[in-house]
């Protein structure tokens, strides 16, 4: 009898430990496979540096009020040189955040699924989207404002910056801005979060692949 019982005793506690592990293993499984949500932002800061004198440096920014949905243009004009290059930084701040919180390093550690995307606007024709391009793909402007139209913004933008992808890919928080003869318009940043479908393109690998974490408007003059 005792024996019977000592069995009984044993098999559930065998049992047990195996709906344990499995549990475990579900569990470690269900957090290996997460895919990383978009990280709260409320600001894009742009910082250009002329290349050919670092004492003219320029900054600006757009901040989205969260609760209105408003943004704050105050401080979003991008006064460049003509016929000048820049070397330019984007930093993204979280303004809920009480100081607010500078989030550009978080977002470099993920640069290998983050994209950022500059489109300068009006656009003459003959820019190339697509892998690797740093301009959004017509079907995806903004027809508020982005448009083809002349006057032209004579402002052409290259990402310095890449990811530990294989191939490595672009990032964007680092880039060169060469500028042309004077003109005016307006740069939209959008930083794509595409986390697994990072192909250098603006939906990724996959249709409706990615999402925006955040999407800004500077004006541009070239002077």
């Amino acid at each position: 009898m005792k024996k019977q019982v000592l069995s009984a005793s044993l098999v559930a506690l065998l049992v047990g430990s195996m709906l344990t592990f499995d549990s475990c293993s579900k569990k470690d499984s269900d957090v290996s496979t997460a895919v990383p949500e978009n990280e709260p932002m409320t600001t894009v800061k742009l910082q250009a540096v002329n290349e050919a004198n670092t004492t003219d440096t320029i900054n600006a920014s757009w901040t989205l009020n969260p609760d209105t949905n408003i943004a704050d243009t105050a401080n979003y004009t991008l006064n460049l040189k003509a016929n000048n290059k820049y070397a330019v930084k984007i930093y993204l701040i979280d303004s809920t955040q009480t100081p607010p919180e500078d989030i550009t390093d978080e977002i470099w550690e993920r640069r290998n699924y983050h994209l950022f995307f500059l489109q300068p606007t009006p656009m003459a024709s003959g820019f190339t989207t697509g892998v690797n391009s740093p301009y959004i793909p017509e079907t995806y402007w903004d027809n508020s404002y982005e448009t083809n139209t002349a006057p032209y913004l004579n402002l052409s933008i290259v990402r310095t910056d890449h990811d530990d992808n294989n191939p490595e890919l672009p990032v964007g928080i680092s880039s060169e801005f060469t500028t042309g003869t004077s003109s005016n318009g307006y740069l939209r940043v959008v930083l794509r979060h595409q986390p697994n479908v990072k192909d250098g393109t603006w939906l990724g690998s996959q249709t409706g692949g990615g999402s925006t974490d955040i999407d800004s408007k500077f004006k541009v003059t070239i002077q």
